[in-house]
C-alpha cells in the first residue's frame, strides 16, 4: 500500500521535508501508517557526529566516549565494570538514585 503526499508517492521508511507554515494534503492507503513528524531550526553550530554520539567537537565525542566507558554516563553504580554480587543474593535491581528493589 502506499502514502501520497501533495500527489507524490512516498515510499516505506524515506522522510520527506515540509515546509512549516504550509497546508499539506496526505492521503494514506489502505493499511496502517505510522508517522514521526519533527521541526526544528537551525542553530548555526558545527557538528562531529562518532556512533551515537553527536557534539560540536571531535574532542567533545572523544570526552564522551570516554565518559561513557568509565561510566555508561552513570548507568553502573559499581567501581568496576566486571562487578559480580552473590549468587544467593537474589534478584534486584539498584539505580543510580539509589533505590534498591529486591525481587
Amino acid at each position: 500500500d502506499e502514502v501520497v503526499i501533495e500527489g507524490k508517492t512516498i515510499q516505506p521508511n524515506h522522510g520527506v521535508s515540509l515546509v512549516s507554515e504550509a497546508e499539506v494534503k496526505l492521503v494514506n492507503g489502505k493499511l496502517k501508517s505510522h508517522f514521526l513528524i519533527l521541526q526544528g531550526k537551525s542553530i548555526n553550530e558545527p557538528i562531529a557526529k562518532y556512533g551515537p554520539f553527536v557534539m560540536n567537537t571531535q574532542q567533545e565525542i572523544q570526552q564522551a566516549m570516554e565518559e561513557y566507558r568509565l561510566t555508561q554516563f552513570g548507568g553502573w553504580p559499581w567501581p568496576h565494570a566486571d562487578n559480580v554480587h552473590d549468587r544467593n543474593k537474589g534478584r534486584f535491581a539498584k539505580y543510580p538514585n539509589g533505590d534498591l528493589i529486591e525481587k
